[in-house]
């Protein structure tokens, strides 16, 4: 986890580094719902809707941008059948 203080600022290029060196699963929950979607929800609404669209119908995407939440779930076979060769 990339440390964060609150309050501290960063710029999209230091938030992606903290996501793709120290795989900072808080900065890409960070970066994907405050950043882009504005709030969680929004975030999840377009997830879903997008996920709907690729015909994935056992995939819930859930509060966690990261994907690694409880609330996210999926198969293998799903996963598997539109991400795997």
């Amino acid at each position: 986890m990339a440390k964060v203080s609150l309050g501290e600022k960063l710029s999209e290029y230091q938030a992606l580094q903290a996501m793709l060196i120290p795989s900072g699963n808080n900065m890409a929950d960070s970066f994907g719902r405050g950043w882009i979607f504005g709030s969680p929800e929004a975030y999840v609404t377009y997830a879903n809707q997008m996920i709907s669209t690729m015909g994935l119908n056992k995939t819930l995407v859930g509060d966690a941008a990261s994907g690694f939440g409880d609330s996210t779930t999926s198969t293998a076979d799903e996963i598997g059948l539109k991400i795997g060769p």
